[in-house]
């Protein structure tokens, strides 16, 4: 499997059209989940023009998995904060 550097090597931005603008860093993905919210750290690659924001498959199954979690009930390696869970 790729890297996300290498998936960014070369990208032209979906959404600026500008090529070669991206930088990897580490950004919160907050989900609503049947009530309760889910954060997650997530690793994205980010156009630095535009904003927009790439995930690779890591990042998207880090996502997916802490959504599933919460929807199970299932908060063992969560972090409560108030009324919302943080997956670190």
């Amino acid at each position: 499997m790729p890297t996300l550097a290498e998936l960014l090597d070369g990208i032209i931005c979906p959404r600026c059209g500008r090529e070669q603008t991206y930088v990897i860093r580490d950004t919160e993905y907050t989900a609503k989940v049947e009530g309760d919210t889910v954060t997650v750290t997530i690793t994205v690659g980010e156009c630095t023009y535009c904003g927009e924001q790439l995930l690779d498959k890591v990042a998207s199954r880090k996502a997916e998995e802490a959504v599933e979690r919460v929807r199970r009930g299932d908060t063992t390696q969560l972090t409560k904060i108030g009324t919302s869970y943080h997956l670190p």
